[in-house]
């Protein structure tokens, strides 16, 4: 009898530590399971520089621009966040990047009368989706992006120098110069946001984006006039703003 009782009570005893090994292996299991899903979400801070070129369609001349923005975006949320950033708009013979980077200082260009450059802040909503990963180690994959925002822009009001013709004078041209200075312009606009990534890992990306605004990098020019006649006449009849750009972000 003793030794029946003695049997049963070495079955349970191996029967509870089978049991325990097999949940500490299935924790173990999980808690991997847990940090491979954590690696392969992208991180909530994002870093970013992006080049691109705006087209305003409708304009009387060739008016279209380059430009570069830095921004900073922030995920509280894994798919959803806010970004902020600070674009710089380039209008005149010349790129803006060719020129910075191969540091050309073209004397015409500094006084030509189209150039212009205008400083935007751009706060947006900022919206990803979950990344596609290309292999079974999340090296690389592929993630949408959508980012409705605002564009405020400065200077609102621009100013410019402007030569009169007066006529001869002692067989000479006469020429006045003066300085005109904007009214009305518009600093406000809105913008859409849309691109698609490449990721590598979780910490970088290669962008390739699409926005559509009403932003106009003329608008602080648009209603400069003289003696009642518009000088700068080369406001755009498109409502719309269309850019393509390539961008560069690192996450943390």
């Amino acid at each position: 009898m003793k030794s029946n009782v003695l049997l049963i009570l070495l079955l349970i005893m191996y029967s509870a530590s089978a049991s325990c090994k097999d949940n500490n292996r299935t924790s173990s299991y999980d808690e991997d399971k847990t940090i491979a899903i954590h690696t392969s979400m992208m991180l909530p801070f994002e870093a970013s520089i992006a080049y691109g070129l705006n087209t305003y369609i409708g304009t009387k001349y060739d008016s279209d621009s380059d430009f570069m923005e830095l921004s900073l975006s922030y995920y509280p949320l894994q798919y959803a966040g806010v970004s902020m950033g600070l674009m710089v708009d380039n209008m005149g013979d010349g790129s803006m990047l060719v020129d910075w980077i191969f540091d050309d200082d073209d004397e015409d260009q500094e006084h030509d009368i189209d150039h212009l450059v205008r400083f935007s802040i751009t706060p947006s909503m900022a919206f990803r989706s979950p990344v596609l990963w290309l292999n079974h180690g999340h090296d690389y994959g592929l993630m949408l992006g959508f980012r409705p925002g605002l564009v405020m822009s400065f200077p609102v009001n621009d100013s410019m120098w402007y030569t009169e013709y007066l006529g001869m004078q002692n067989n000479h041209v006469v020429f006045d110069d003066i300085k005109l200075k904007n009214r009305g312009g518009r600093w406000l606009a809105w913008r859409v946001n849309t691109y698609l990534s490449f990721c590598f890992s979780n910490t970088m990306s290669v962008a390739l984006g699409y926005m559509r605004s009403n932003y106009n990098i003329l608008s602080c020019r648009n209603n400069m006039s003289y003696n009642g006649r518009l000088i700068y006449d080369k406001q755009t009849t498109s409502a719309y703003t269309n850019s393509l750009y390539l961008r560069l972000s690192v996450c943390f």
